[in-house]
């Protein structure tokens, strides 16, 4: 099977390390995937992806009118390419996909992350919502399948009237054969981790509240925190106030392919997400900690809450509590024993997370509609 794989994402992204990992684990399972991606909230300069500063309204505009110009690009791909299907991965305002599968006489596949528009207009300010909620209502009604990332985001969609029967739930996953799985050696620290994307909505502030509590109680403590994002001018601001600010070590933005080392040194990771009043997320940083074998922490909220079990492969914790958050890493930071057996916990429960495990699932339901058409 060959798959015409479109999107929206940037390199350097997490959404782009689920690009990639499918992609790879498709190809393992003999579909050849071309894919073609179009952004634009950042540039490239000197080999390096730079945010571009300017108001979302104009970064919208280019989307909306770039749609022909991006369909035209994968008409030229498709015509040398000859795919049995396009895989159109949802973002803002475009279209191009649909036009493209339309234009083929293709079926279309789409996959969805979030709730688009919804949560382009809360978090990122999105303008020109109404334009936006055509195009995807037209995504969803074209689309044969539609592959959303948490039992969460299914919902939301079958409460925007999509039938059930349309809608897979595919979560994100991980490549366990990226991560060492064996005790770090030890250097007198007890080292919690942070990787994300620095968004409003992954709890920093909690984060840096809690470890306060927490360097009070265990002075060899340590916070390392990778990725930058929206929230990174706050983190700078408020490392530079704290009084801690000598036990946290910001690393910026690291390449994927660095991150199972990163995770490798540490002893607890976090995930301390706020209260929201929908969580449709399937955090990628969930996974990865998993297959990393070490200690969770993370707050009892969404996909999070089905994946752990409080006790067994990870801490679970109500979201926004600096507080308890604290008072838990303490108690791991001074047990040892229980550090390792959540690790192992956390591991065995990434073996049935796979992203081979993603890809055969999509690309089986892909297949049956492809057999269903030839009938």
């Amino acid at each position: 099977m060959r798959l015409l794989f479109l999107h929206s994402i940037s390199t350097g992204s997490g959404a782009n390390v689920h690009i990639q990992e499918f992609t790879e684990s498709a190809r393992k399972l003999d579909t050849e995937v071309r894919c073609m991606g179009q952004a634009v909230q950042s540039i490239e300069v000197k080999g390096k992806r730079v945010r571009l500063p300017i108001p979302q309204i104009f970064k919208d505009l280019v989307y909306l009118t770039r749609n022909r110009g991006y369909a035209n690009q994968a008409l030229q791909i498709a015509r040398e390419f000859s795919p049995d299907a396009v895989y159109f991965r949802g973002a803002p305002f475009m279209s191009y996909g649909r036009e493209v599968a339309n234009k083929l006489g293709l079926p279309l596949f789409y996959e969805l992350n979030a709730p688009y528009p919804d949560e382009h207009v809360q978090f990122h300010g999105g303008q020109l919502e109404m334009i936006a909620k055509r195009i995807e209502a037209a995504n969803r009604f074209e689309a044969r399948k539609i592959f959303v990332v948490s039992r969460q985001l299914a919902a939301i969609l079958e409460s925007n009237g999509v039938p059930q029967e349309k809608i897979v739930v595919v979560p994100n996953a991980v490549r366990l054969e990226s991560f060492d799985v064996s005790v770090r050696p030890s250097d007198k620290t007890v080292r919690f981790g942070f990787v994300g994307s620095l968004q409003v909505w992954h709890g920093i502030e909690v984060l840096l509240d809690a470890f306060e509590t927490v360097l009070a109680e265990v002075p060899n403590a340590v916070l390392e925190i990778v990725g930058t994002g929206p929230q990174a001018d706050w983190l700078v601001e408020r490392m530079e106030q704290s009084n801690c600010n000598e036990r946290i070590v910001w690393h910026g933005s690291k390449a994927s392919r660095d991150i199972p080392d990163f995770l490798q040194r540490m002893d607890v990771l976090l995930a301390p997400y706020p209260p929201l009043p929908q969580f449709y997320f399937s955090p990628l940083k969930l996974f990865e900690y998993l297959g990393s074998g070490r200690a969770i922490v993370a707050s009892q909220i969404g996909q999070i809450a089905d994946v752990l079990t409080d006790g067994l492969n990870g801490r679970l914790l109500p979201p926004g509590d600096a507080s308890a958050l604290a008072q838990c890493c303490v108690e791991l930071a001074r047990d040892p024993d229980q550090r390792k057996a959540l690790g192992i916990g956390a591991r065995k429960t990434a073996q049935s997370h796979t992203w081979d495990e993603n890809a055969s699932s999509i690309l089986g339901h892909i297949q049956a509609k492809l057999r269903e058409a030839q009938s």
